[in-house]
């Protein structure tokens, strides 16, 4: 805080004069009090200066009448140490979607959004923040160094939505998305393989996308729910199915506006309808698309999960796949070992299953890329886990049959889940991960695997 400083000056204020001897001055009101007055009276005036002394009115004296942590600017006494107007001091402001606390400006973490083995977080500012792998320049930045501490993405309009894309050695992949107020989309990184739609090291406009309301991208796979409510998706859509462009790969029979949600993961992405129904496609080897893999091991095109009606929300993890119904239940099928219901074997269980214990959750999120597990924020702001157990070191027995409660977990807003680590927004909008740090992964400027929530270093 800026201490004020105040001047006793006789005669008036902010003037330079010669004081005359007391015999010679004329008084029009009681005798002056002297330099000693304390501001009781104004000298050569019978008007009570009040309580207010003669400094101006950004004076943050004692007698401001202002209390505590506050501060006489522009005629009010405000908290600086609360007021994005004036914080720390008068006429000092944060910007747009700033916050002040204890008298300095802080943009707070909205969301996280983890891919494999980078993530990005955007800030109430619209600034998004990119940490990890970057030899795609999936960062951002410019470079194709890996960052273990936390960067900006410059982007030439803010960002509403992040995404890290997937990455895999093999097709080179390794890209994020940002969409802006307006419905444009911005990528930067490459997306490879056997289409190069993104490459750059730096965000580019992803003109060929149509405004979209929602982003969510994959291993080589990238779709966008449009204003119009379709479903436009691009890349390496299955093992025998890649578009070169957006392409509306909405099931047949739906016409109009019907996408409600949809997630993308490495071999299979699914999608939620306005109606609660629930729609998959790709690698259905362990029954991850709700189909017996007897009779189906893959799917071109989008097919239906068969029972599900109230759907409002759905994840997919490596070789499973699970859903947020109405009410909060959690519902899964696929890989067995991935569906917290308490078994190690990954065989094929197709039928959804309930998960035990989880009947309040506000959001369901499956792990990007290869990885296993899948997590669920509940009622109370906190998390539970299954299909990976993030509390055991990565070269320890990881298998998580049986749903866990995430340990530091709490007052939770928003979370992401990559492979082998994850991250999560506190409702202060502070920024924690846990788990593989080999890349950097975990933003807190080290490589160091943690098994318990480390904070990211926030720029």
């Amino acid at each position: 805080m800026r201490a004020a400083t105040m001047f006793v000056l006789v005669g008036l204020s902010g003037c330079s004069l010669i004081v005359p001897s007391p015999d010679e001055f004329t008084y029009d009101g009681e005798p002056d009090a002297g330099a000693s007055d304390g501001g009781a009276r104004d000298a050569g005036s019978d008007v009570d200066a009040g309580d207010r002394d003669a400094g101006p009115m950004s004076d943050a004296g004692p007698d401001a009448g202002c209390t505590g942590t506050e501060m006489l600017c522009s005629g009010s006494c405000v908290d600086t140490q609360t007021s994005v107007e004036h914080c720390g001091r008068c006429d000092a402001a944060c910007e747009t979607g700033w916050e002040c606390r204890d008298g300095d400006c802080f943009d707070p973490v909205i969301d996280v959004s983890s891919g494999p083995t980078h993530s990005c977080a955007r800030r109430a500012s619209g600034q998004v923040i990119c940490w990890g792998y970057n030899a795609q320049g999936q960062i951002g930045d410019g470079s194709v160094i890996t960052r273990p501490t936390p960067v900006e993405a410059p982007l030439p309009m803010g960002s509403e939505q992040v995404v890290a894309g997937g990455f895999s050695f093999s097709s080179g992949n390794g890209f994020t998305c940002s969409r802006d107020r307006t419905g444009t989309s911005t990528c930067w990184g490459a997306q490879s393989g056997m289409m190069p739609l993104i490459r750059s090291l730096t965000p580019t406009a992803f003109t060929i996308l149509s405004p979209a309301t929602h982003l969510d991208l994959g291993d080589g796979i990238g779709c966008g729910i449009l204003a119009s409510g379709r479903l436009n998706c691009w890349g390496t859509l299955s093992f025998d199915m890649a578009v070169s462009e957006p392409t509306d790969i909405s099931p047949s029979g739906l016409s109009g506006s019907w996408v409600a949600t949809v997630d993308v993961g490495v071999r299979h992405m699914c999608a939620t309808s306005r109606d609660g129904r629930v729609f998959c496609m790709g690698d259905n080897s362990l029954g991850q698309l709700g189909q017996d893999p007897a009779s189906l091991a893959e799917a071109t095109t989008l097919v239906e999960v068969a029972g599900l009606t109230d759907a409002e929300e759905v994840a997919v993890s490596g070789a499973a796949t699970c859903v947020r119904r109405t009410g909060g239940r959690v519902s899964c099928w696929g890989a067995e070992n991935m569906l917290g219901i308490g078994s190690g074997a990954s065989v094929a269980h197709p039928a959804p299953v309930d998960v035990p214990g989880v009947t309040d959750a506000q959001s369901v999120v499956g792990a990007a890329g290869i990885g296993t597990a899948t997590c669920a924020l509940r009622a109370d702001d906190t998390l539970t886990c299954w299909g990976y157990d993030f509390r055991v070191p990565i070269t320890g027995d990881t298998a998580a049959p049986d749903p866990y409660t995430l340990p530091g977990a709490a007052d939770v807003s928003q979370f992401s889940v990559g492979t082998g680590y994850m991250c999560l927004v506190h409702r202060e909008g502070t920024a924690n991960c846990i788990g593989r740090n080999f890349w950097g992964t975990l933003g807190d400027g080290t490589t160091t695997d943690s098994e318990r929530l480390v904070q990211v270093a926030l720029p």
